[in-house]
């Protein structure tokens, strides 16, 4: 084949086009059905047909000679016969075509266009597709030329602005530009796309109804054969929430959630700033640590939620009483930091610390009624303790703690020597750690005297702590760092085993002790489960019950009356014996003794020892003595040291007598000797 200037027209038949041809052009002869591209495709674009896509319409010879096939003769003949233009559908082994015939103008040959169907139905597929996606995609994106007019917009963009498309198309988008953002943001926004054809930000948008939102924002360019820009693909998406949850987690790690007081990373910040102003400016100022007293008792004994409920208007009560002039944080669970300035002289920082005392004097509101609650506060001054925060917080912590050691409701100002005693108290905790570890603890025992024969019926089981560097310490010294430290269930369960092993001992001995009196703490009460305990050693060791009796004090049982009585009935159950102690001391009440299943009755050393001074001391012990025995209790007097004192508890009908009279607390070793006479 050549074309109208001798040359011959290269055919190209290559399958991997078919893929790219979707189009074929053909002129074909009336006579001889002679297939022909004259006309159709000029020289120096070289026709590639593949092979395998024309086999339905032609015969391909081996010289490259192209003859249409009898099958489509008849549509030539038609069109050639009537002049009109036929369109015929063709689907065989070869996909599916189109294929309109035309007439010629000479009305001697028929033009063939044969249009691929299958690639027409891929690509109308992939548009569906694409069409469907901007449909759905949450991203709002829209299309503009460079002027820049909105041309496209996808329903997202709707739902984002709140624009419909007919308010958009043929808009400059400007138009949104929240107030927030500033026009030279905006224009160095349209020249970075310019020049790289891509931008990426945020920016402030107005939705439909003047609602400023912050958007995140994609702008794409598209650009012509010679490089111009000729389309803008803008995406886009609200990030509301996402700045939202941005502020949150700023929020928490400067605020406390419960109380949306500064927590102790902010307050570091905020008092580091107004000491520095201060200290500059030649004042002074105080930071205080506000600490609650045995507030884990409150979360342990009636629940978190009470006890967030108590922070809450602990907070309350400080914000209020901080206002303006001071700051105010939640430094720790039930530990609160106030920075107040000025604080020029002492009178001034201890009428800081009295006021902050006295917001604890009302009650608290709780579900289980009001509520009263004890703190510890300590001081320190800047710039005398310090000049950096952190000195500053280190030492007001310390002198907490240092308050809180001498009991309810007090505050002590940093010192130096309090640091050293506090250096001290921390080396005793770290000592009776490693005391509960090792086992540094002895037991002593003070003889109980019976006032009926004058023999030794019992007695009670003291604990001493035999430390390698301080030497023998008494119960007084490291019993309130053992609650503190929440160490007391370890030594109380040593001890309550060790009299149990000690006792059987005495019993396979024959060394007459009848009773051992055991002092439980209030912790033990309510925090282990006792009697279970008690049964136990009882089977271990060979013991009756009615050979242990333990000690309570009337600070122990008010904590939770109710629960305490539940578990001493479960003690008396089993047959061990319960003394009240101490009785008279604290929040002492009658119906206590008639509500709790005891069955001695200790009078505190405190009435004994003025019995022979205070008419007031003797009465209250005969009144004590008599009203025991109409309810069939035993009495036993501690701290007796004079035959005077024993003359009266005789005189008085008192049952039983302990003190240095008797005996001091002594060895295991000691007081075996006395019972054995030996």
């Amino acid at each position: 084949m050549t074309d109208d200037h001798g040359i011959p027209l290269k055919l190209n038949f290559f399958g991997t086009e078919l893929r790219y041809l979707r189009k074929i052009a053909l002129r074909v002869d009336k006579d001889s059905f002679v297939c022909d591209v004259r006309g159709i495709h000029q020289p120096e674009a070289p026709i590639s047909f593949p092979l395998e896509t024309l086999h339905f319409l032609v015969d391909i010879e081996d010289d490259v000679g192209l003859y249409l096939k009898k099958e489509w003769q008849e549509q030539v003949n038609h069109v050639l016969s009537e002049g009109k233009a036929v369109e015929v559908a063709h689907a065989g082994d070869y996909g599916r075509w189109s294929l309109t015939f035309l007439p010629d103008a000479c009305q001697e040959t028929v033009l063939i266009l044969a249009e691929d169907l299958k690639e027409l139905a891929h690509l109308q597929e992939h548009v569906r597709v694409a069409d469907m996606l901007l449909q759905r995609l949450p991203s709002g994106i829209a299309v503009m030329d460079p002027a820049p007019r909105v041309l496209y917009c996808n329903p997202a963009v709707t739902a984002i602005t709140g624009y419909l498309p007919s308010e958009l198309i043929g808009r400059n988008p400007v138009f949104m530009k929240s107030p927030k953002t500033k026009r030279k943001d905006m224009q160095a926004m349209w020249r970075t796309l310019e020049q790289e054809g891509y931008w990426e930000g945020e920016l402030w948008t107005t939705r439909k109804g003047g609602m400023d939102y912050p958007q995140e924002l994609v702008m794409i360019g598209v650009r012509g054969n010679r490089g111009q820009l000729e389309r803008v693909v803008a995406v886009f998406q609200d990030i509301t929430r996402t700045k939202q949850n941005q502020e949150f987690m700023q929020y928490l790690s400067r605020r406390d959630v419960l109380t949306g007081l500064p927590n102790r990373n902010h307050f570091r910040r905020m008092a580091k700033k107004e000491i520095s102003r201060v200290i500059k400016e030649g004042g002074t100022g105080t930071i205080a640590i506000l600490d609650l007293d045995a507030f884990n008792l409150i979360n342990r004994t009636y629940g978190h939620m009470l006890g967030d409920a108590m922070i809450q208007q602990v907070a309350e009560r400080l914000k209020n009483f901080a206002g303006e002039e001071m700051m105010v944080a939640r430094l720790s669970g039930d530990e609160f930091g106030i920075l107040k300035s000025p604080t020029k002289t002492v009178k001034d920082v201890a009428e800081f610390a009295e006021s902050l005392i006295a917001l604890f004097a009302p009650s608290f509101l709780t579900d289980f009624g009001a509520a009263y609650q004890t703190v510890g506060v300590g001081i320190a001054r800047f710039p005398k303790d310090g000049e950096d925060v952190e000195s500053l917080l280190k030492e007001a912590d310390i002198a907490m703690h240092a308050a809180k050691s001498t009991g309810c409701n007090q505050w002590k100002v940093f010192s130096k020597r309090l640091e050293g005693e506090m250096a001290g108290h921390f080396q005793m905790k770290t000592e009776l750690f490693r005391a509960v570890k090792d086992e540094e603890f002895e037991l002593y025992f003070q003889p109980i005297l019976s006032l009926k024969d004058e023999s030794i019926t019992s007695a009670e089981c003291l604990v001493r702590w035999a430390n390698p560097k301080f030497g023998q310490l008494l119960p007084s010294t490291f019993i309130p760092l053992a609650e503190e430290m929440d160490l007391i269930l370890p030594i109380g369960k040593w001890v309550l085993e060790k009299a149990c092993s000690q006792l059987g001992k005495w019993k396979r001995d024959k060394v007459p002790m009848r009773v051992i009196s055991l002092n439980i703490s209030a912790r033990q009460l309510f925090r282990s489960d006792l009697a279970n305990q008690v049964q136990v050693l009882l089977d271990t060791y060979g013991l009756e019950p009615g050979e242990l009796e333990f000690e309570l004090t009337e600070s122990a049982v008010i904590q939770d009356v109710r629960q305490a009585v539940r578990v001493m009935r479960r003690i008396r159950e089993l047959g061990v014996r319960i003394a009240l102690d101490d009785f008279g001391t604290g929040y002492s009440s009658l119906n206590y003794l008639r509500m709790l299943p005891i069955d001695t009755l200790k009078i505190d050393q405190s009435f004994v020892q003025d019995v022979m001074t205070d008419p007031g001391s003797r009465s209250i012990i005969r009144f004590l003595v008599q009203l025991s025995r109409e309810l069939g209790l035993r009495t036993v007097a501690e701290g007796v040291e004079t035959e005077d004192q024993l003359t009266f508890l005789k005189e008085a009908g008192c049952d039983e007598i302990q003190g240095f009279l008797v005996s001091p607390p002594i060895s295991i070793i000691d007081i075996e000797k006395m019972l054995l006479g030996t």
